[in-house]
């Protein structure tokens, strides 16, 4: 066999896995990949979405026997062998299912978080804290201190950046307060873009403020509370 023949036979076969693969980064997010993970990336999620199309026509046929991708193997080899077409086309619309599913299990750290109960790793599965913090989805509303212009922004969390990049934050129904006692509240915003180096910015979850849905309005009286009763006991 040629190699450019080769080359275009892979390609097509590994379609369904480059589709899922570039959904899942975009899902995920940015962050550095290596040549050896580019291509087990394809690899699993090319095998997976032939995998799951062989369990939907098992299921459908109602067969006990294991329904193999005819010459899926063979084809990567064997210029003799025709490319099945309509299980490409299957093979690439389970990916586009299988790539969110994999994003999930990453942002919900399911493999992580069986390991811990079990007592296999004590990590948490995201490649850093703030990854770990933002990914959480009862932390709706915080409180980020911005040591450079020593101001407190309080508000509802809408977005944040990847990893191993500079500190952006994008809040929504902002109150911003002055961090140099007697702490007040300066004024209000509806949105708020925040560009920090890592150590300009700090991020607390006041108590009460885990939250799955509300407009947020309890969660702003509680924290002014606490705010003030603390300055009354600094002074």
């Amino acid at each position: 066999m040629e190699i450019s023949t080769l080359i275009v036979r892979i390609a097509f076969l590994a379609f369904p896995g480059i589709i899922a693969a570039r959904i899942y980064r975009l899902l995920r997010g940015r962050r550095e990949w290596k040549a050896w993970e580019d291509f087990t990336e394809v690899l699993f999620f090319a095998v997976a979405s032939y995998l799951a199309v062989d369990i939907v026509r098992w299921a459908w046929l109602r067969s006990a026997a294991v329904v193999q991708h005819p010459g899926i193997l063979d084809a990567f080899v064997d210029d003799k062998v025709p490319l099945q077409w309509p299980s490409i086309a299957y093979a690439s619309l389970a990916a586009l299912v299988l790539a969110p599913i994999a994003s999930l299990a990453y942002y919900r750290a399911w493999l992580p978080r069986v390991a811990r109960q079990i007592g296999v790793t004590n990590r948490t599965g995201y490649e850093d804290i703030w990854s770990y913090l933002h990914s959480r989805p009862t932390v709706k509303w915080v409180v980020v201190r911005d040591h450079k212009l020593n101001l407190i922004y309080f508000g509802r969390l809408v977005a944040y950046s990847d990893p191993n990049a500079e500190r952006e934050i994008i809040l929504s129904d902002v109150e911003v307060h002055s961090n140099v006692e007697p702490a007040r509240l300066m004024y209000k915003l509806d949105v708020l873009y925040i560009s920090r180096a890592a150590f300009e910015l700090s991020i607390e979850v006041p108590e009460g403020a885990l939250v799955t849905a509300g407009d947020g309005q309890k969660e702003k009286k509680k924290w002014r509370k606490r705010k003030n009763q603390t300055r009354s006991r600094s002074q």
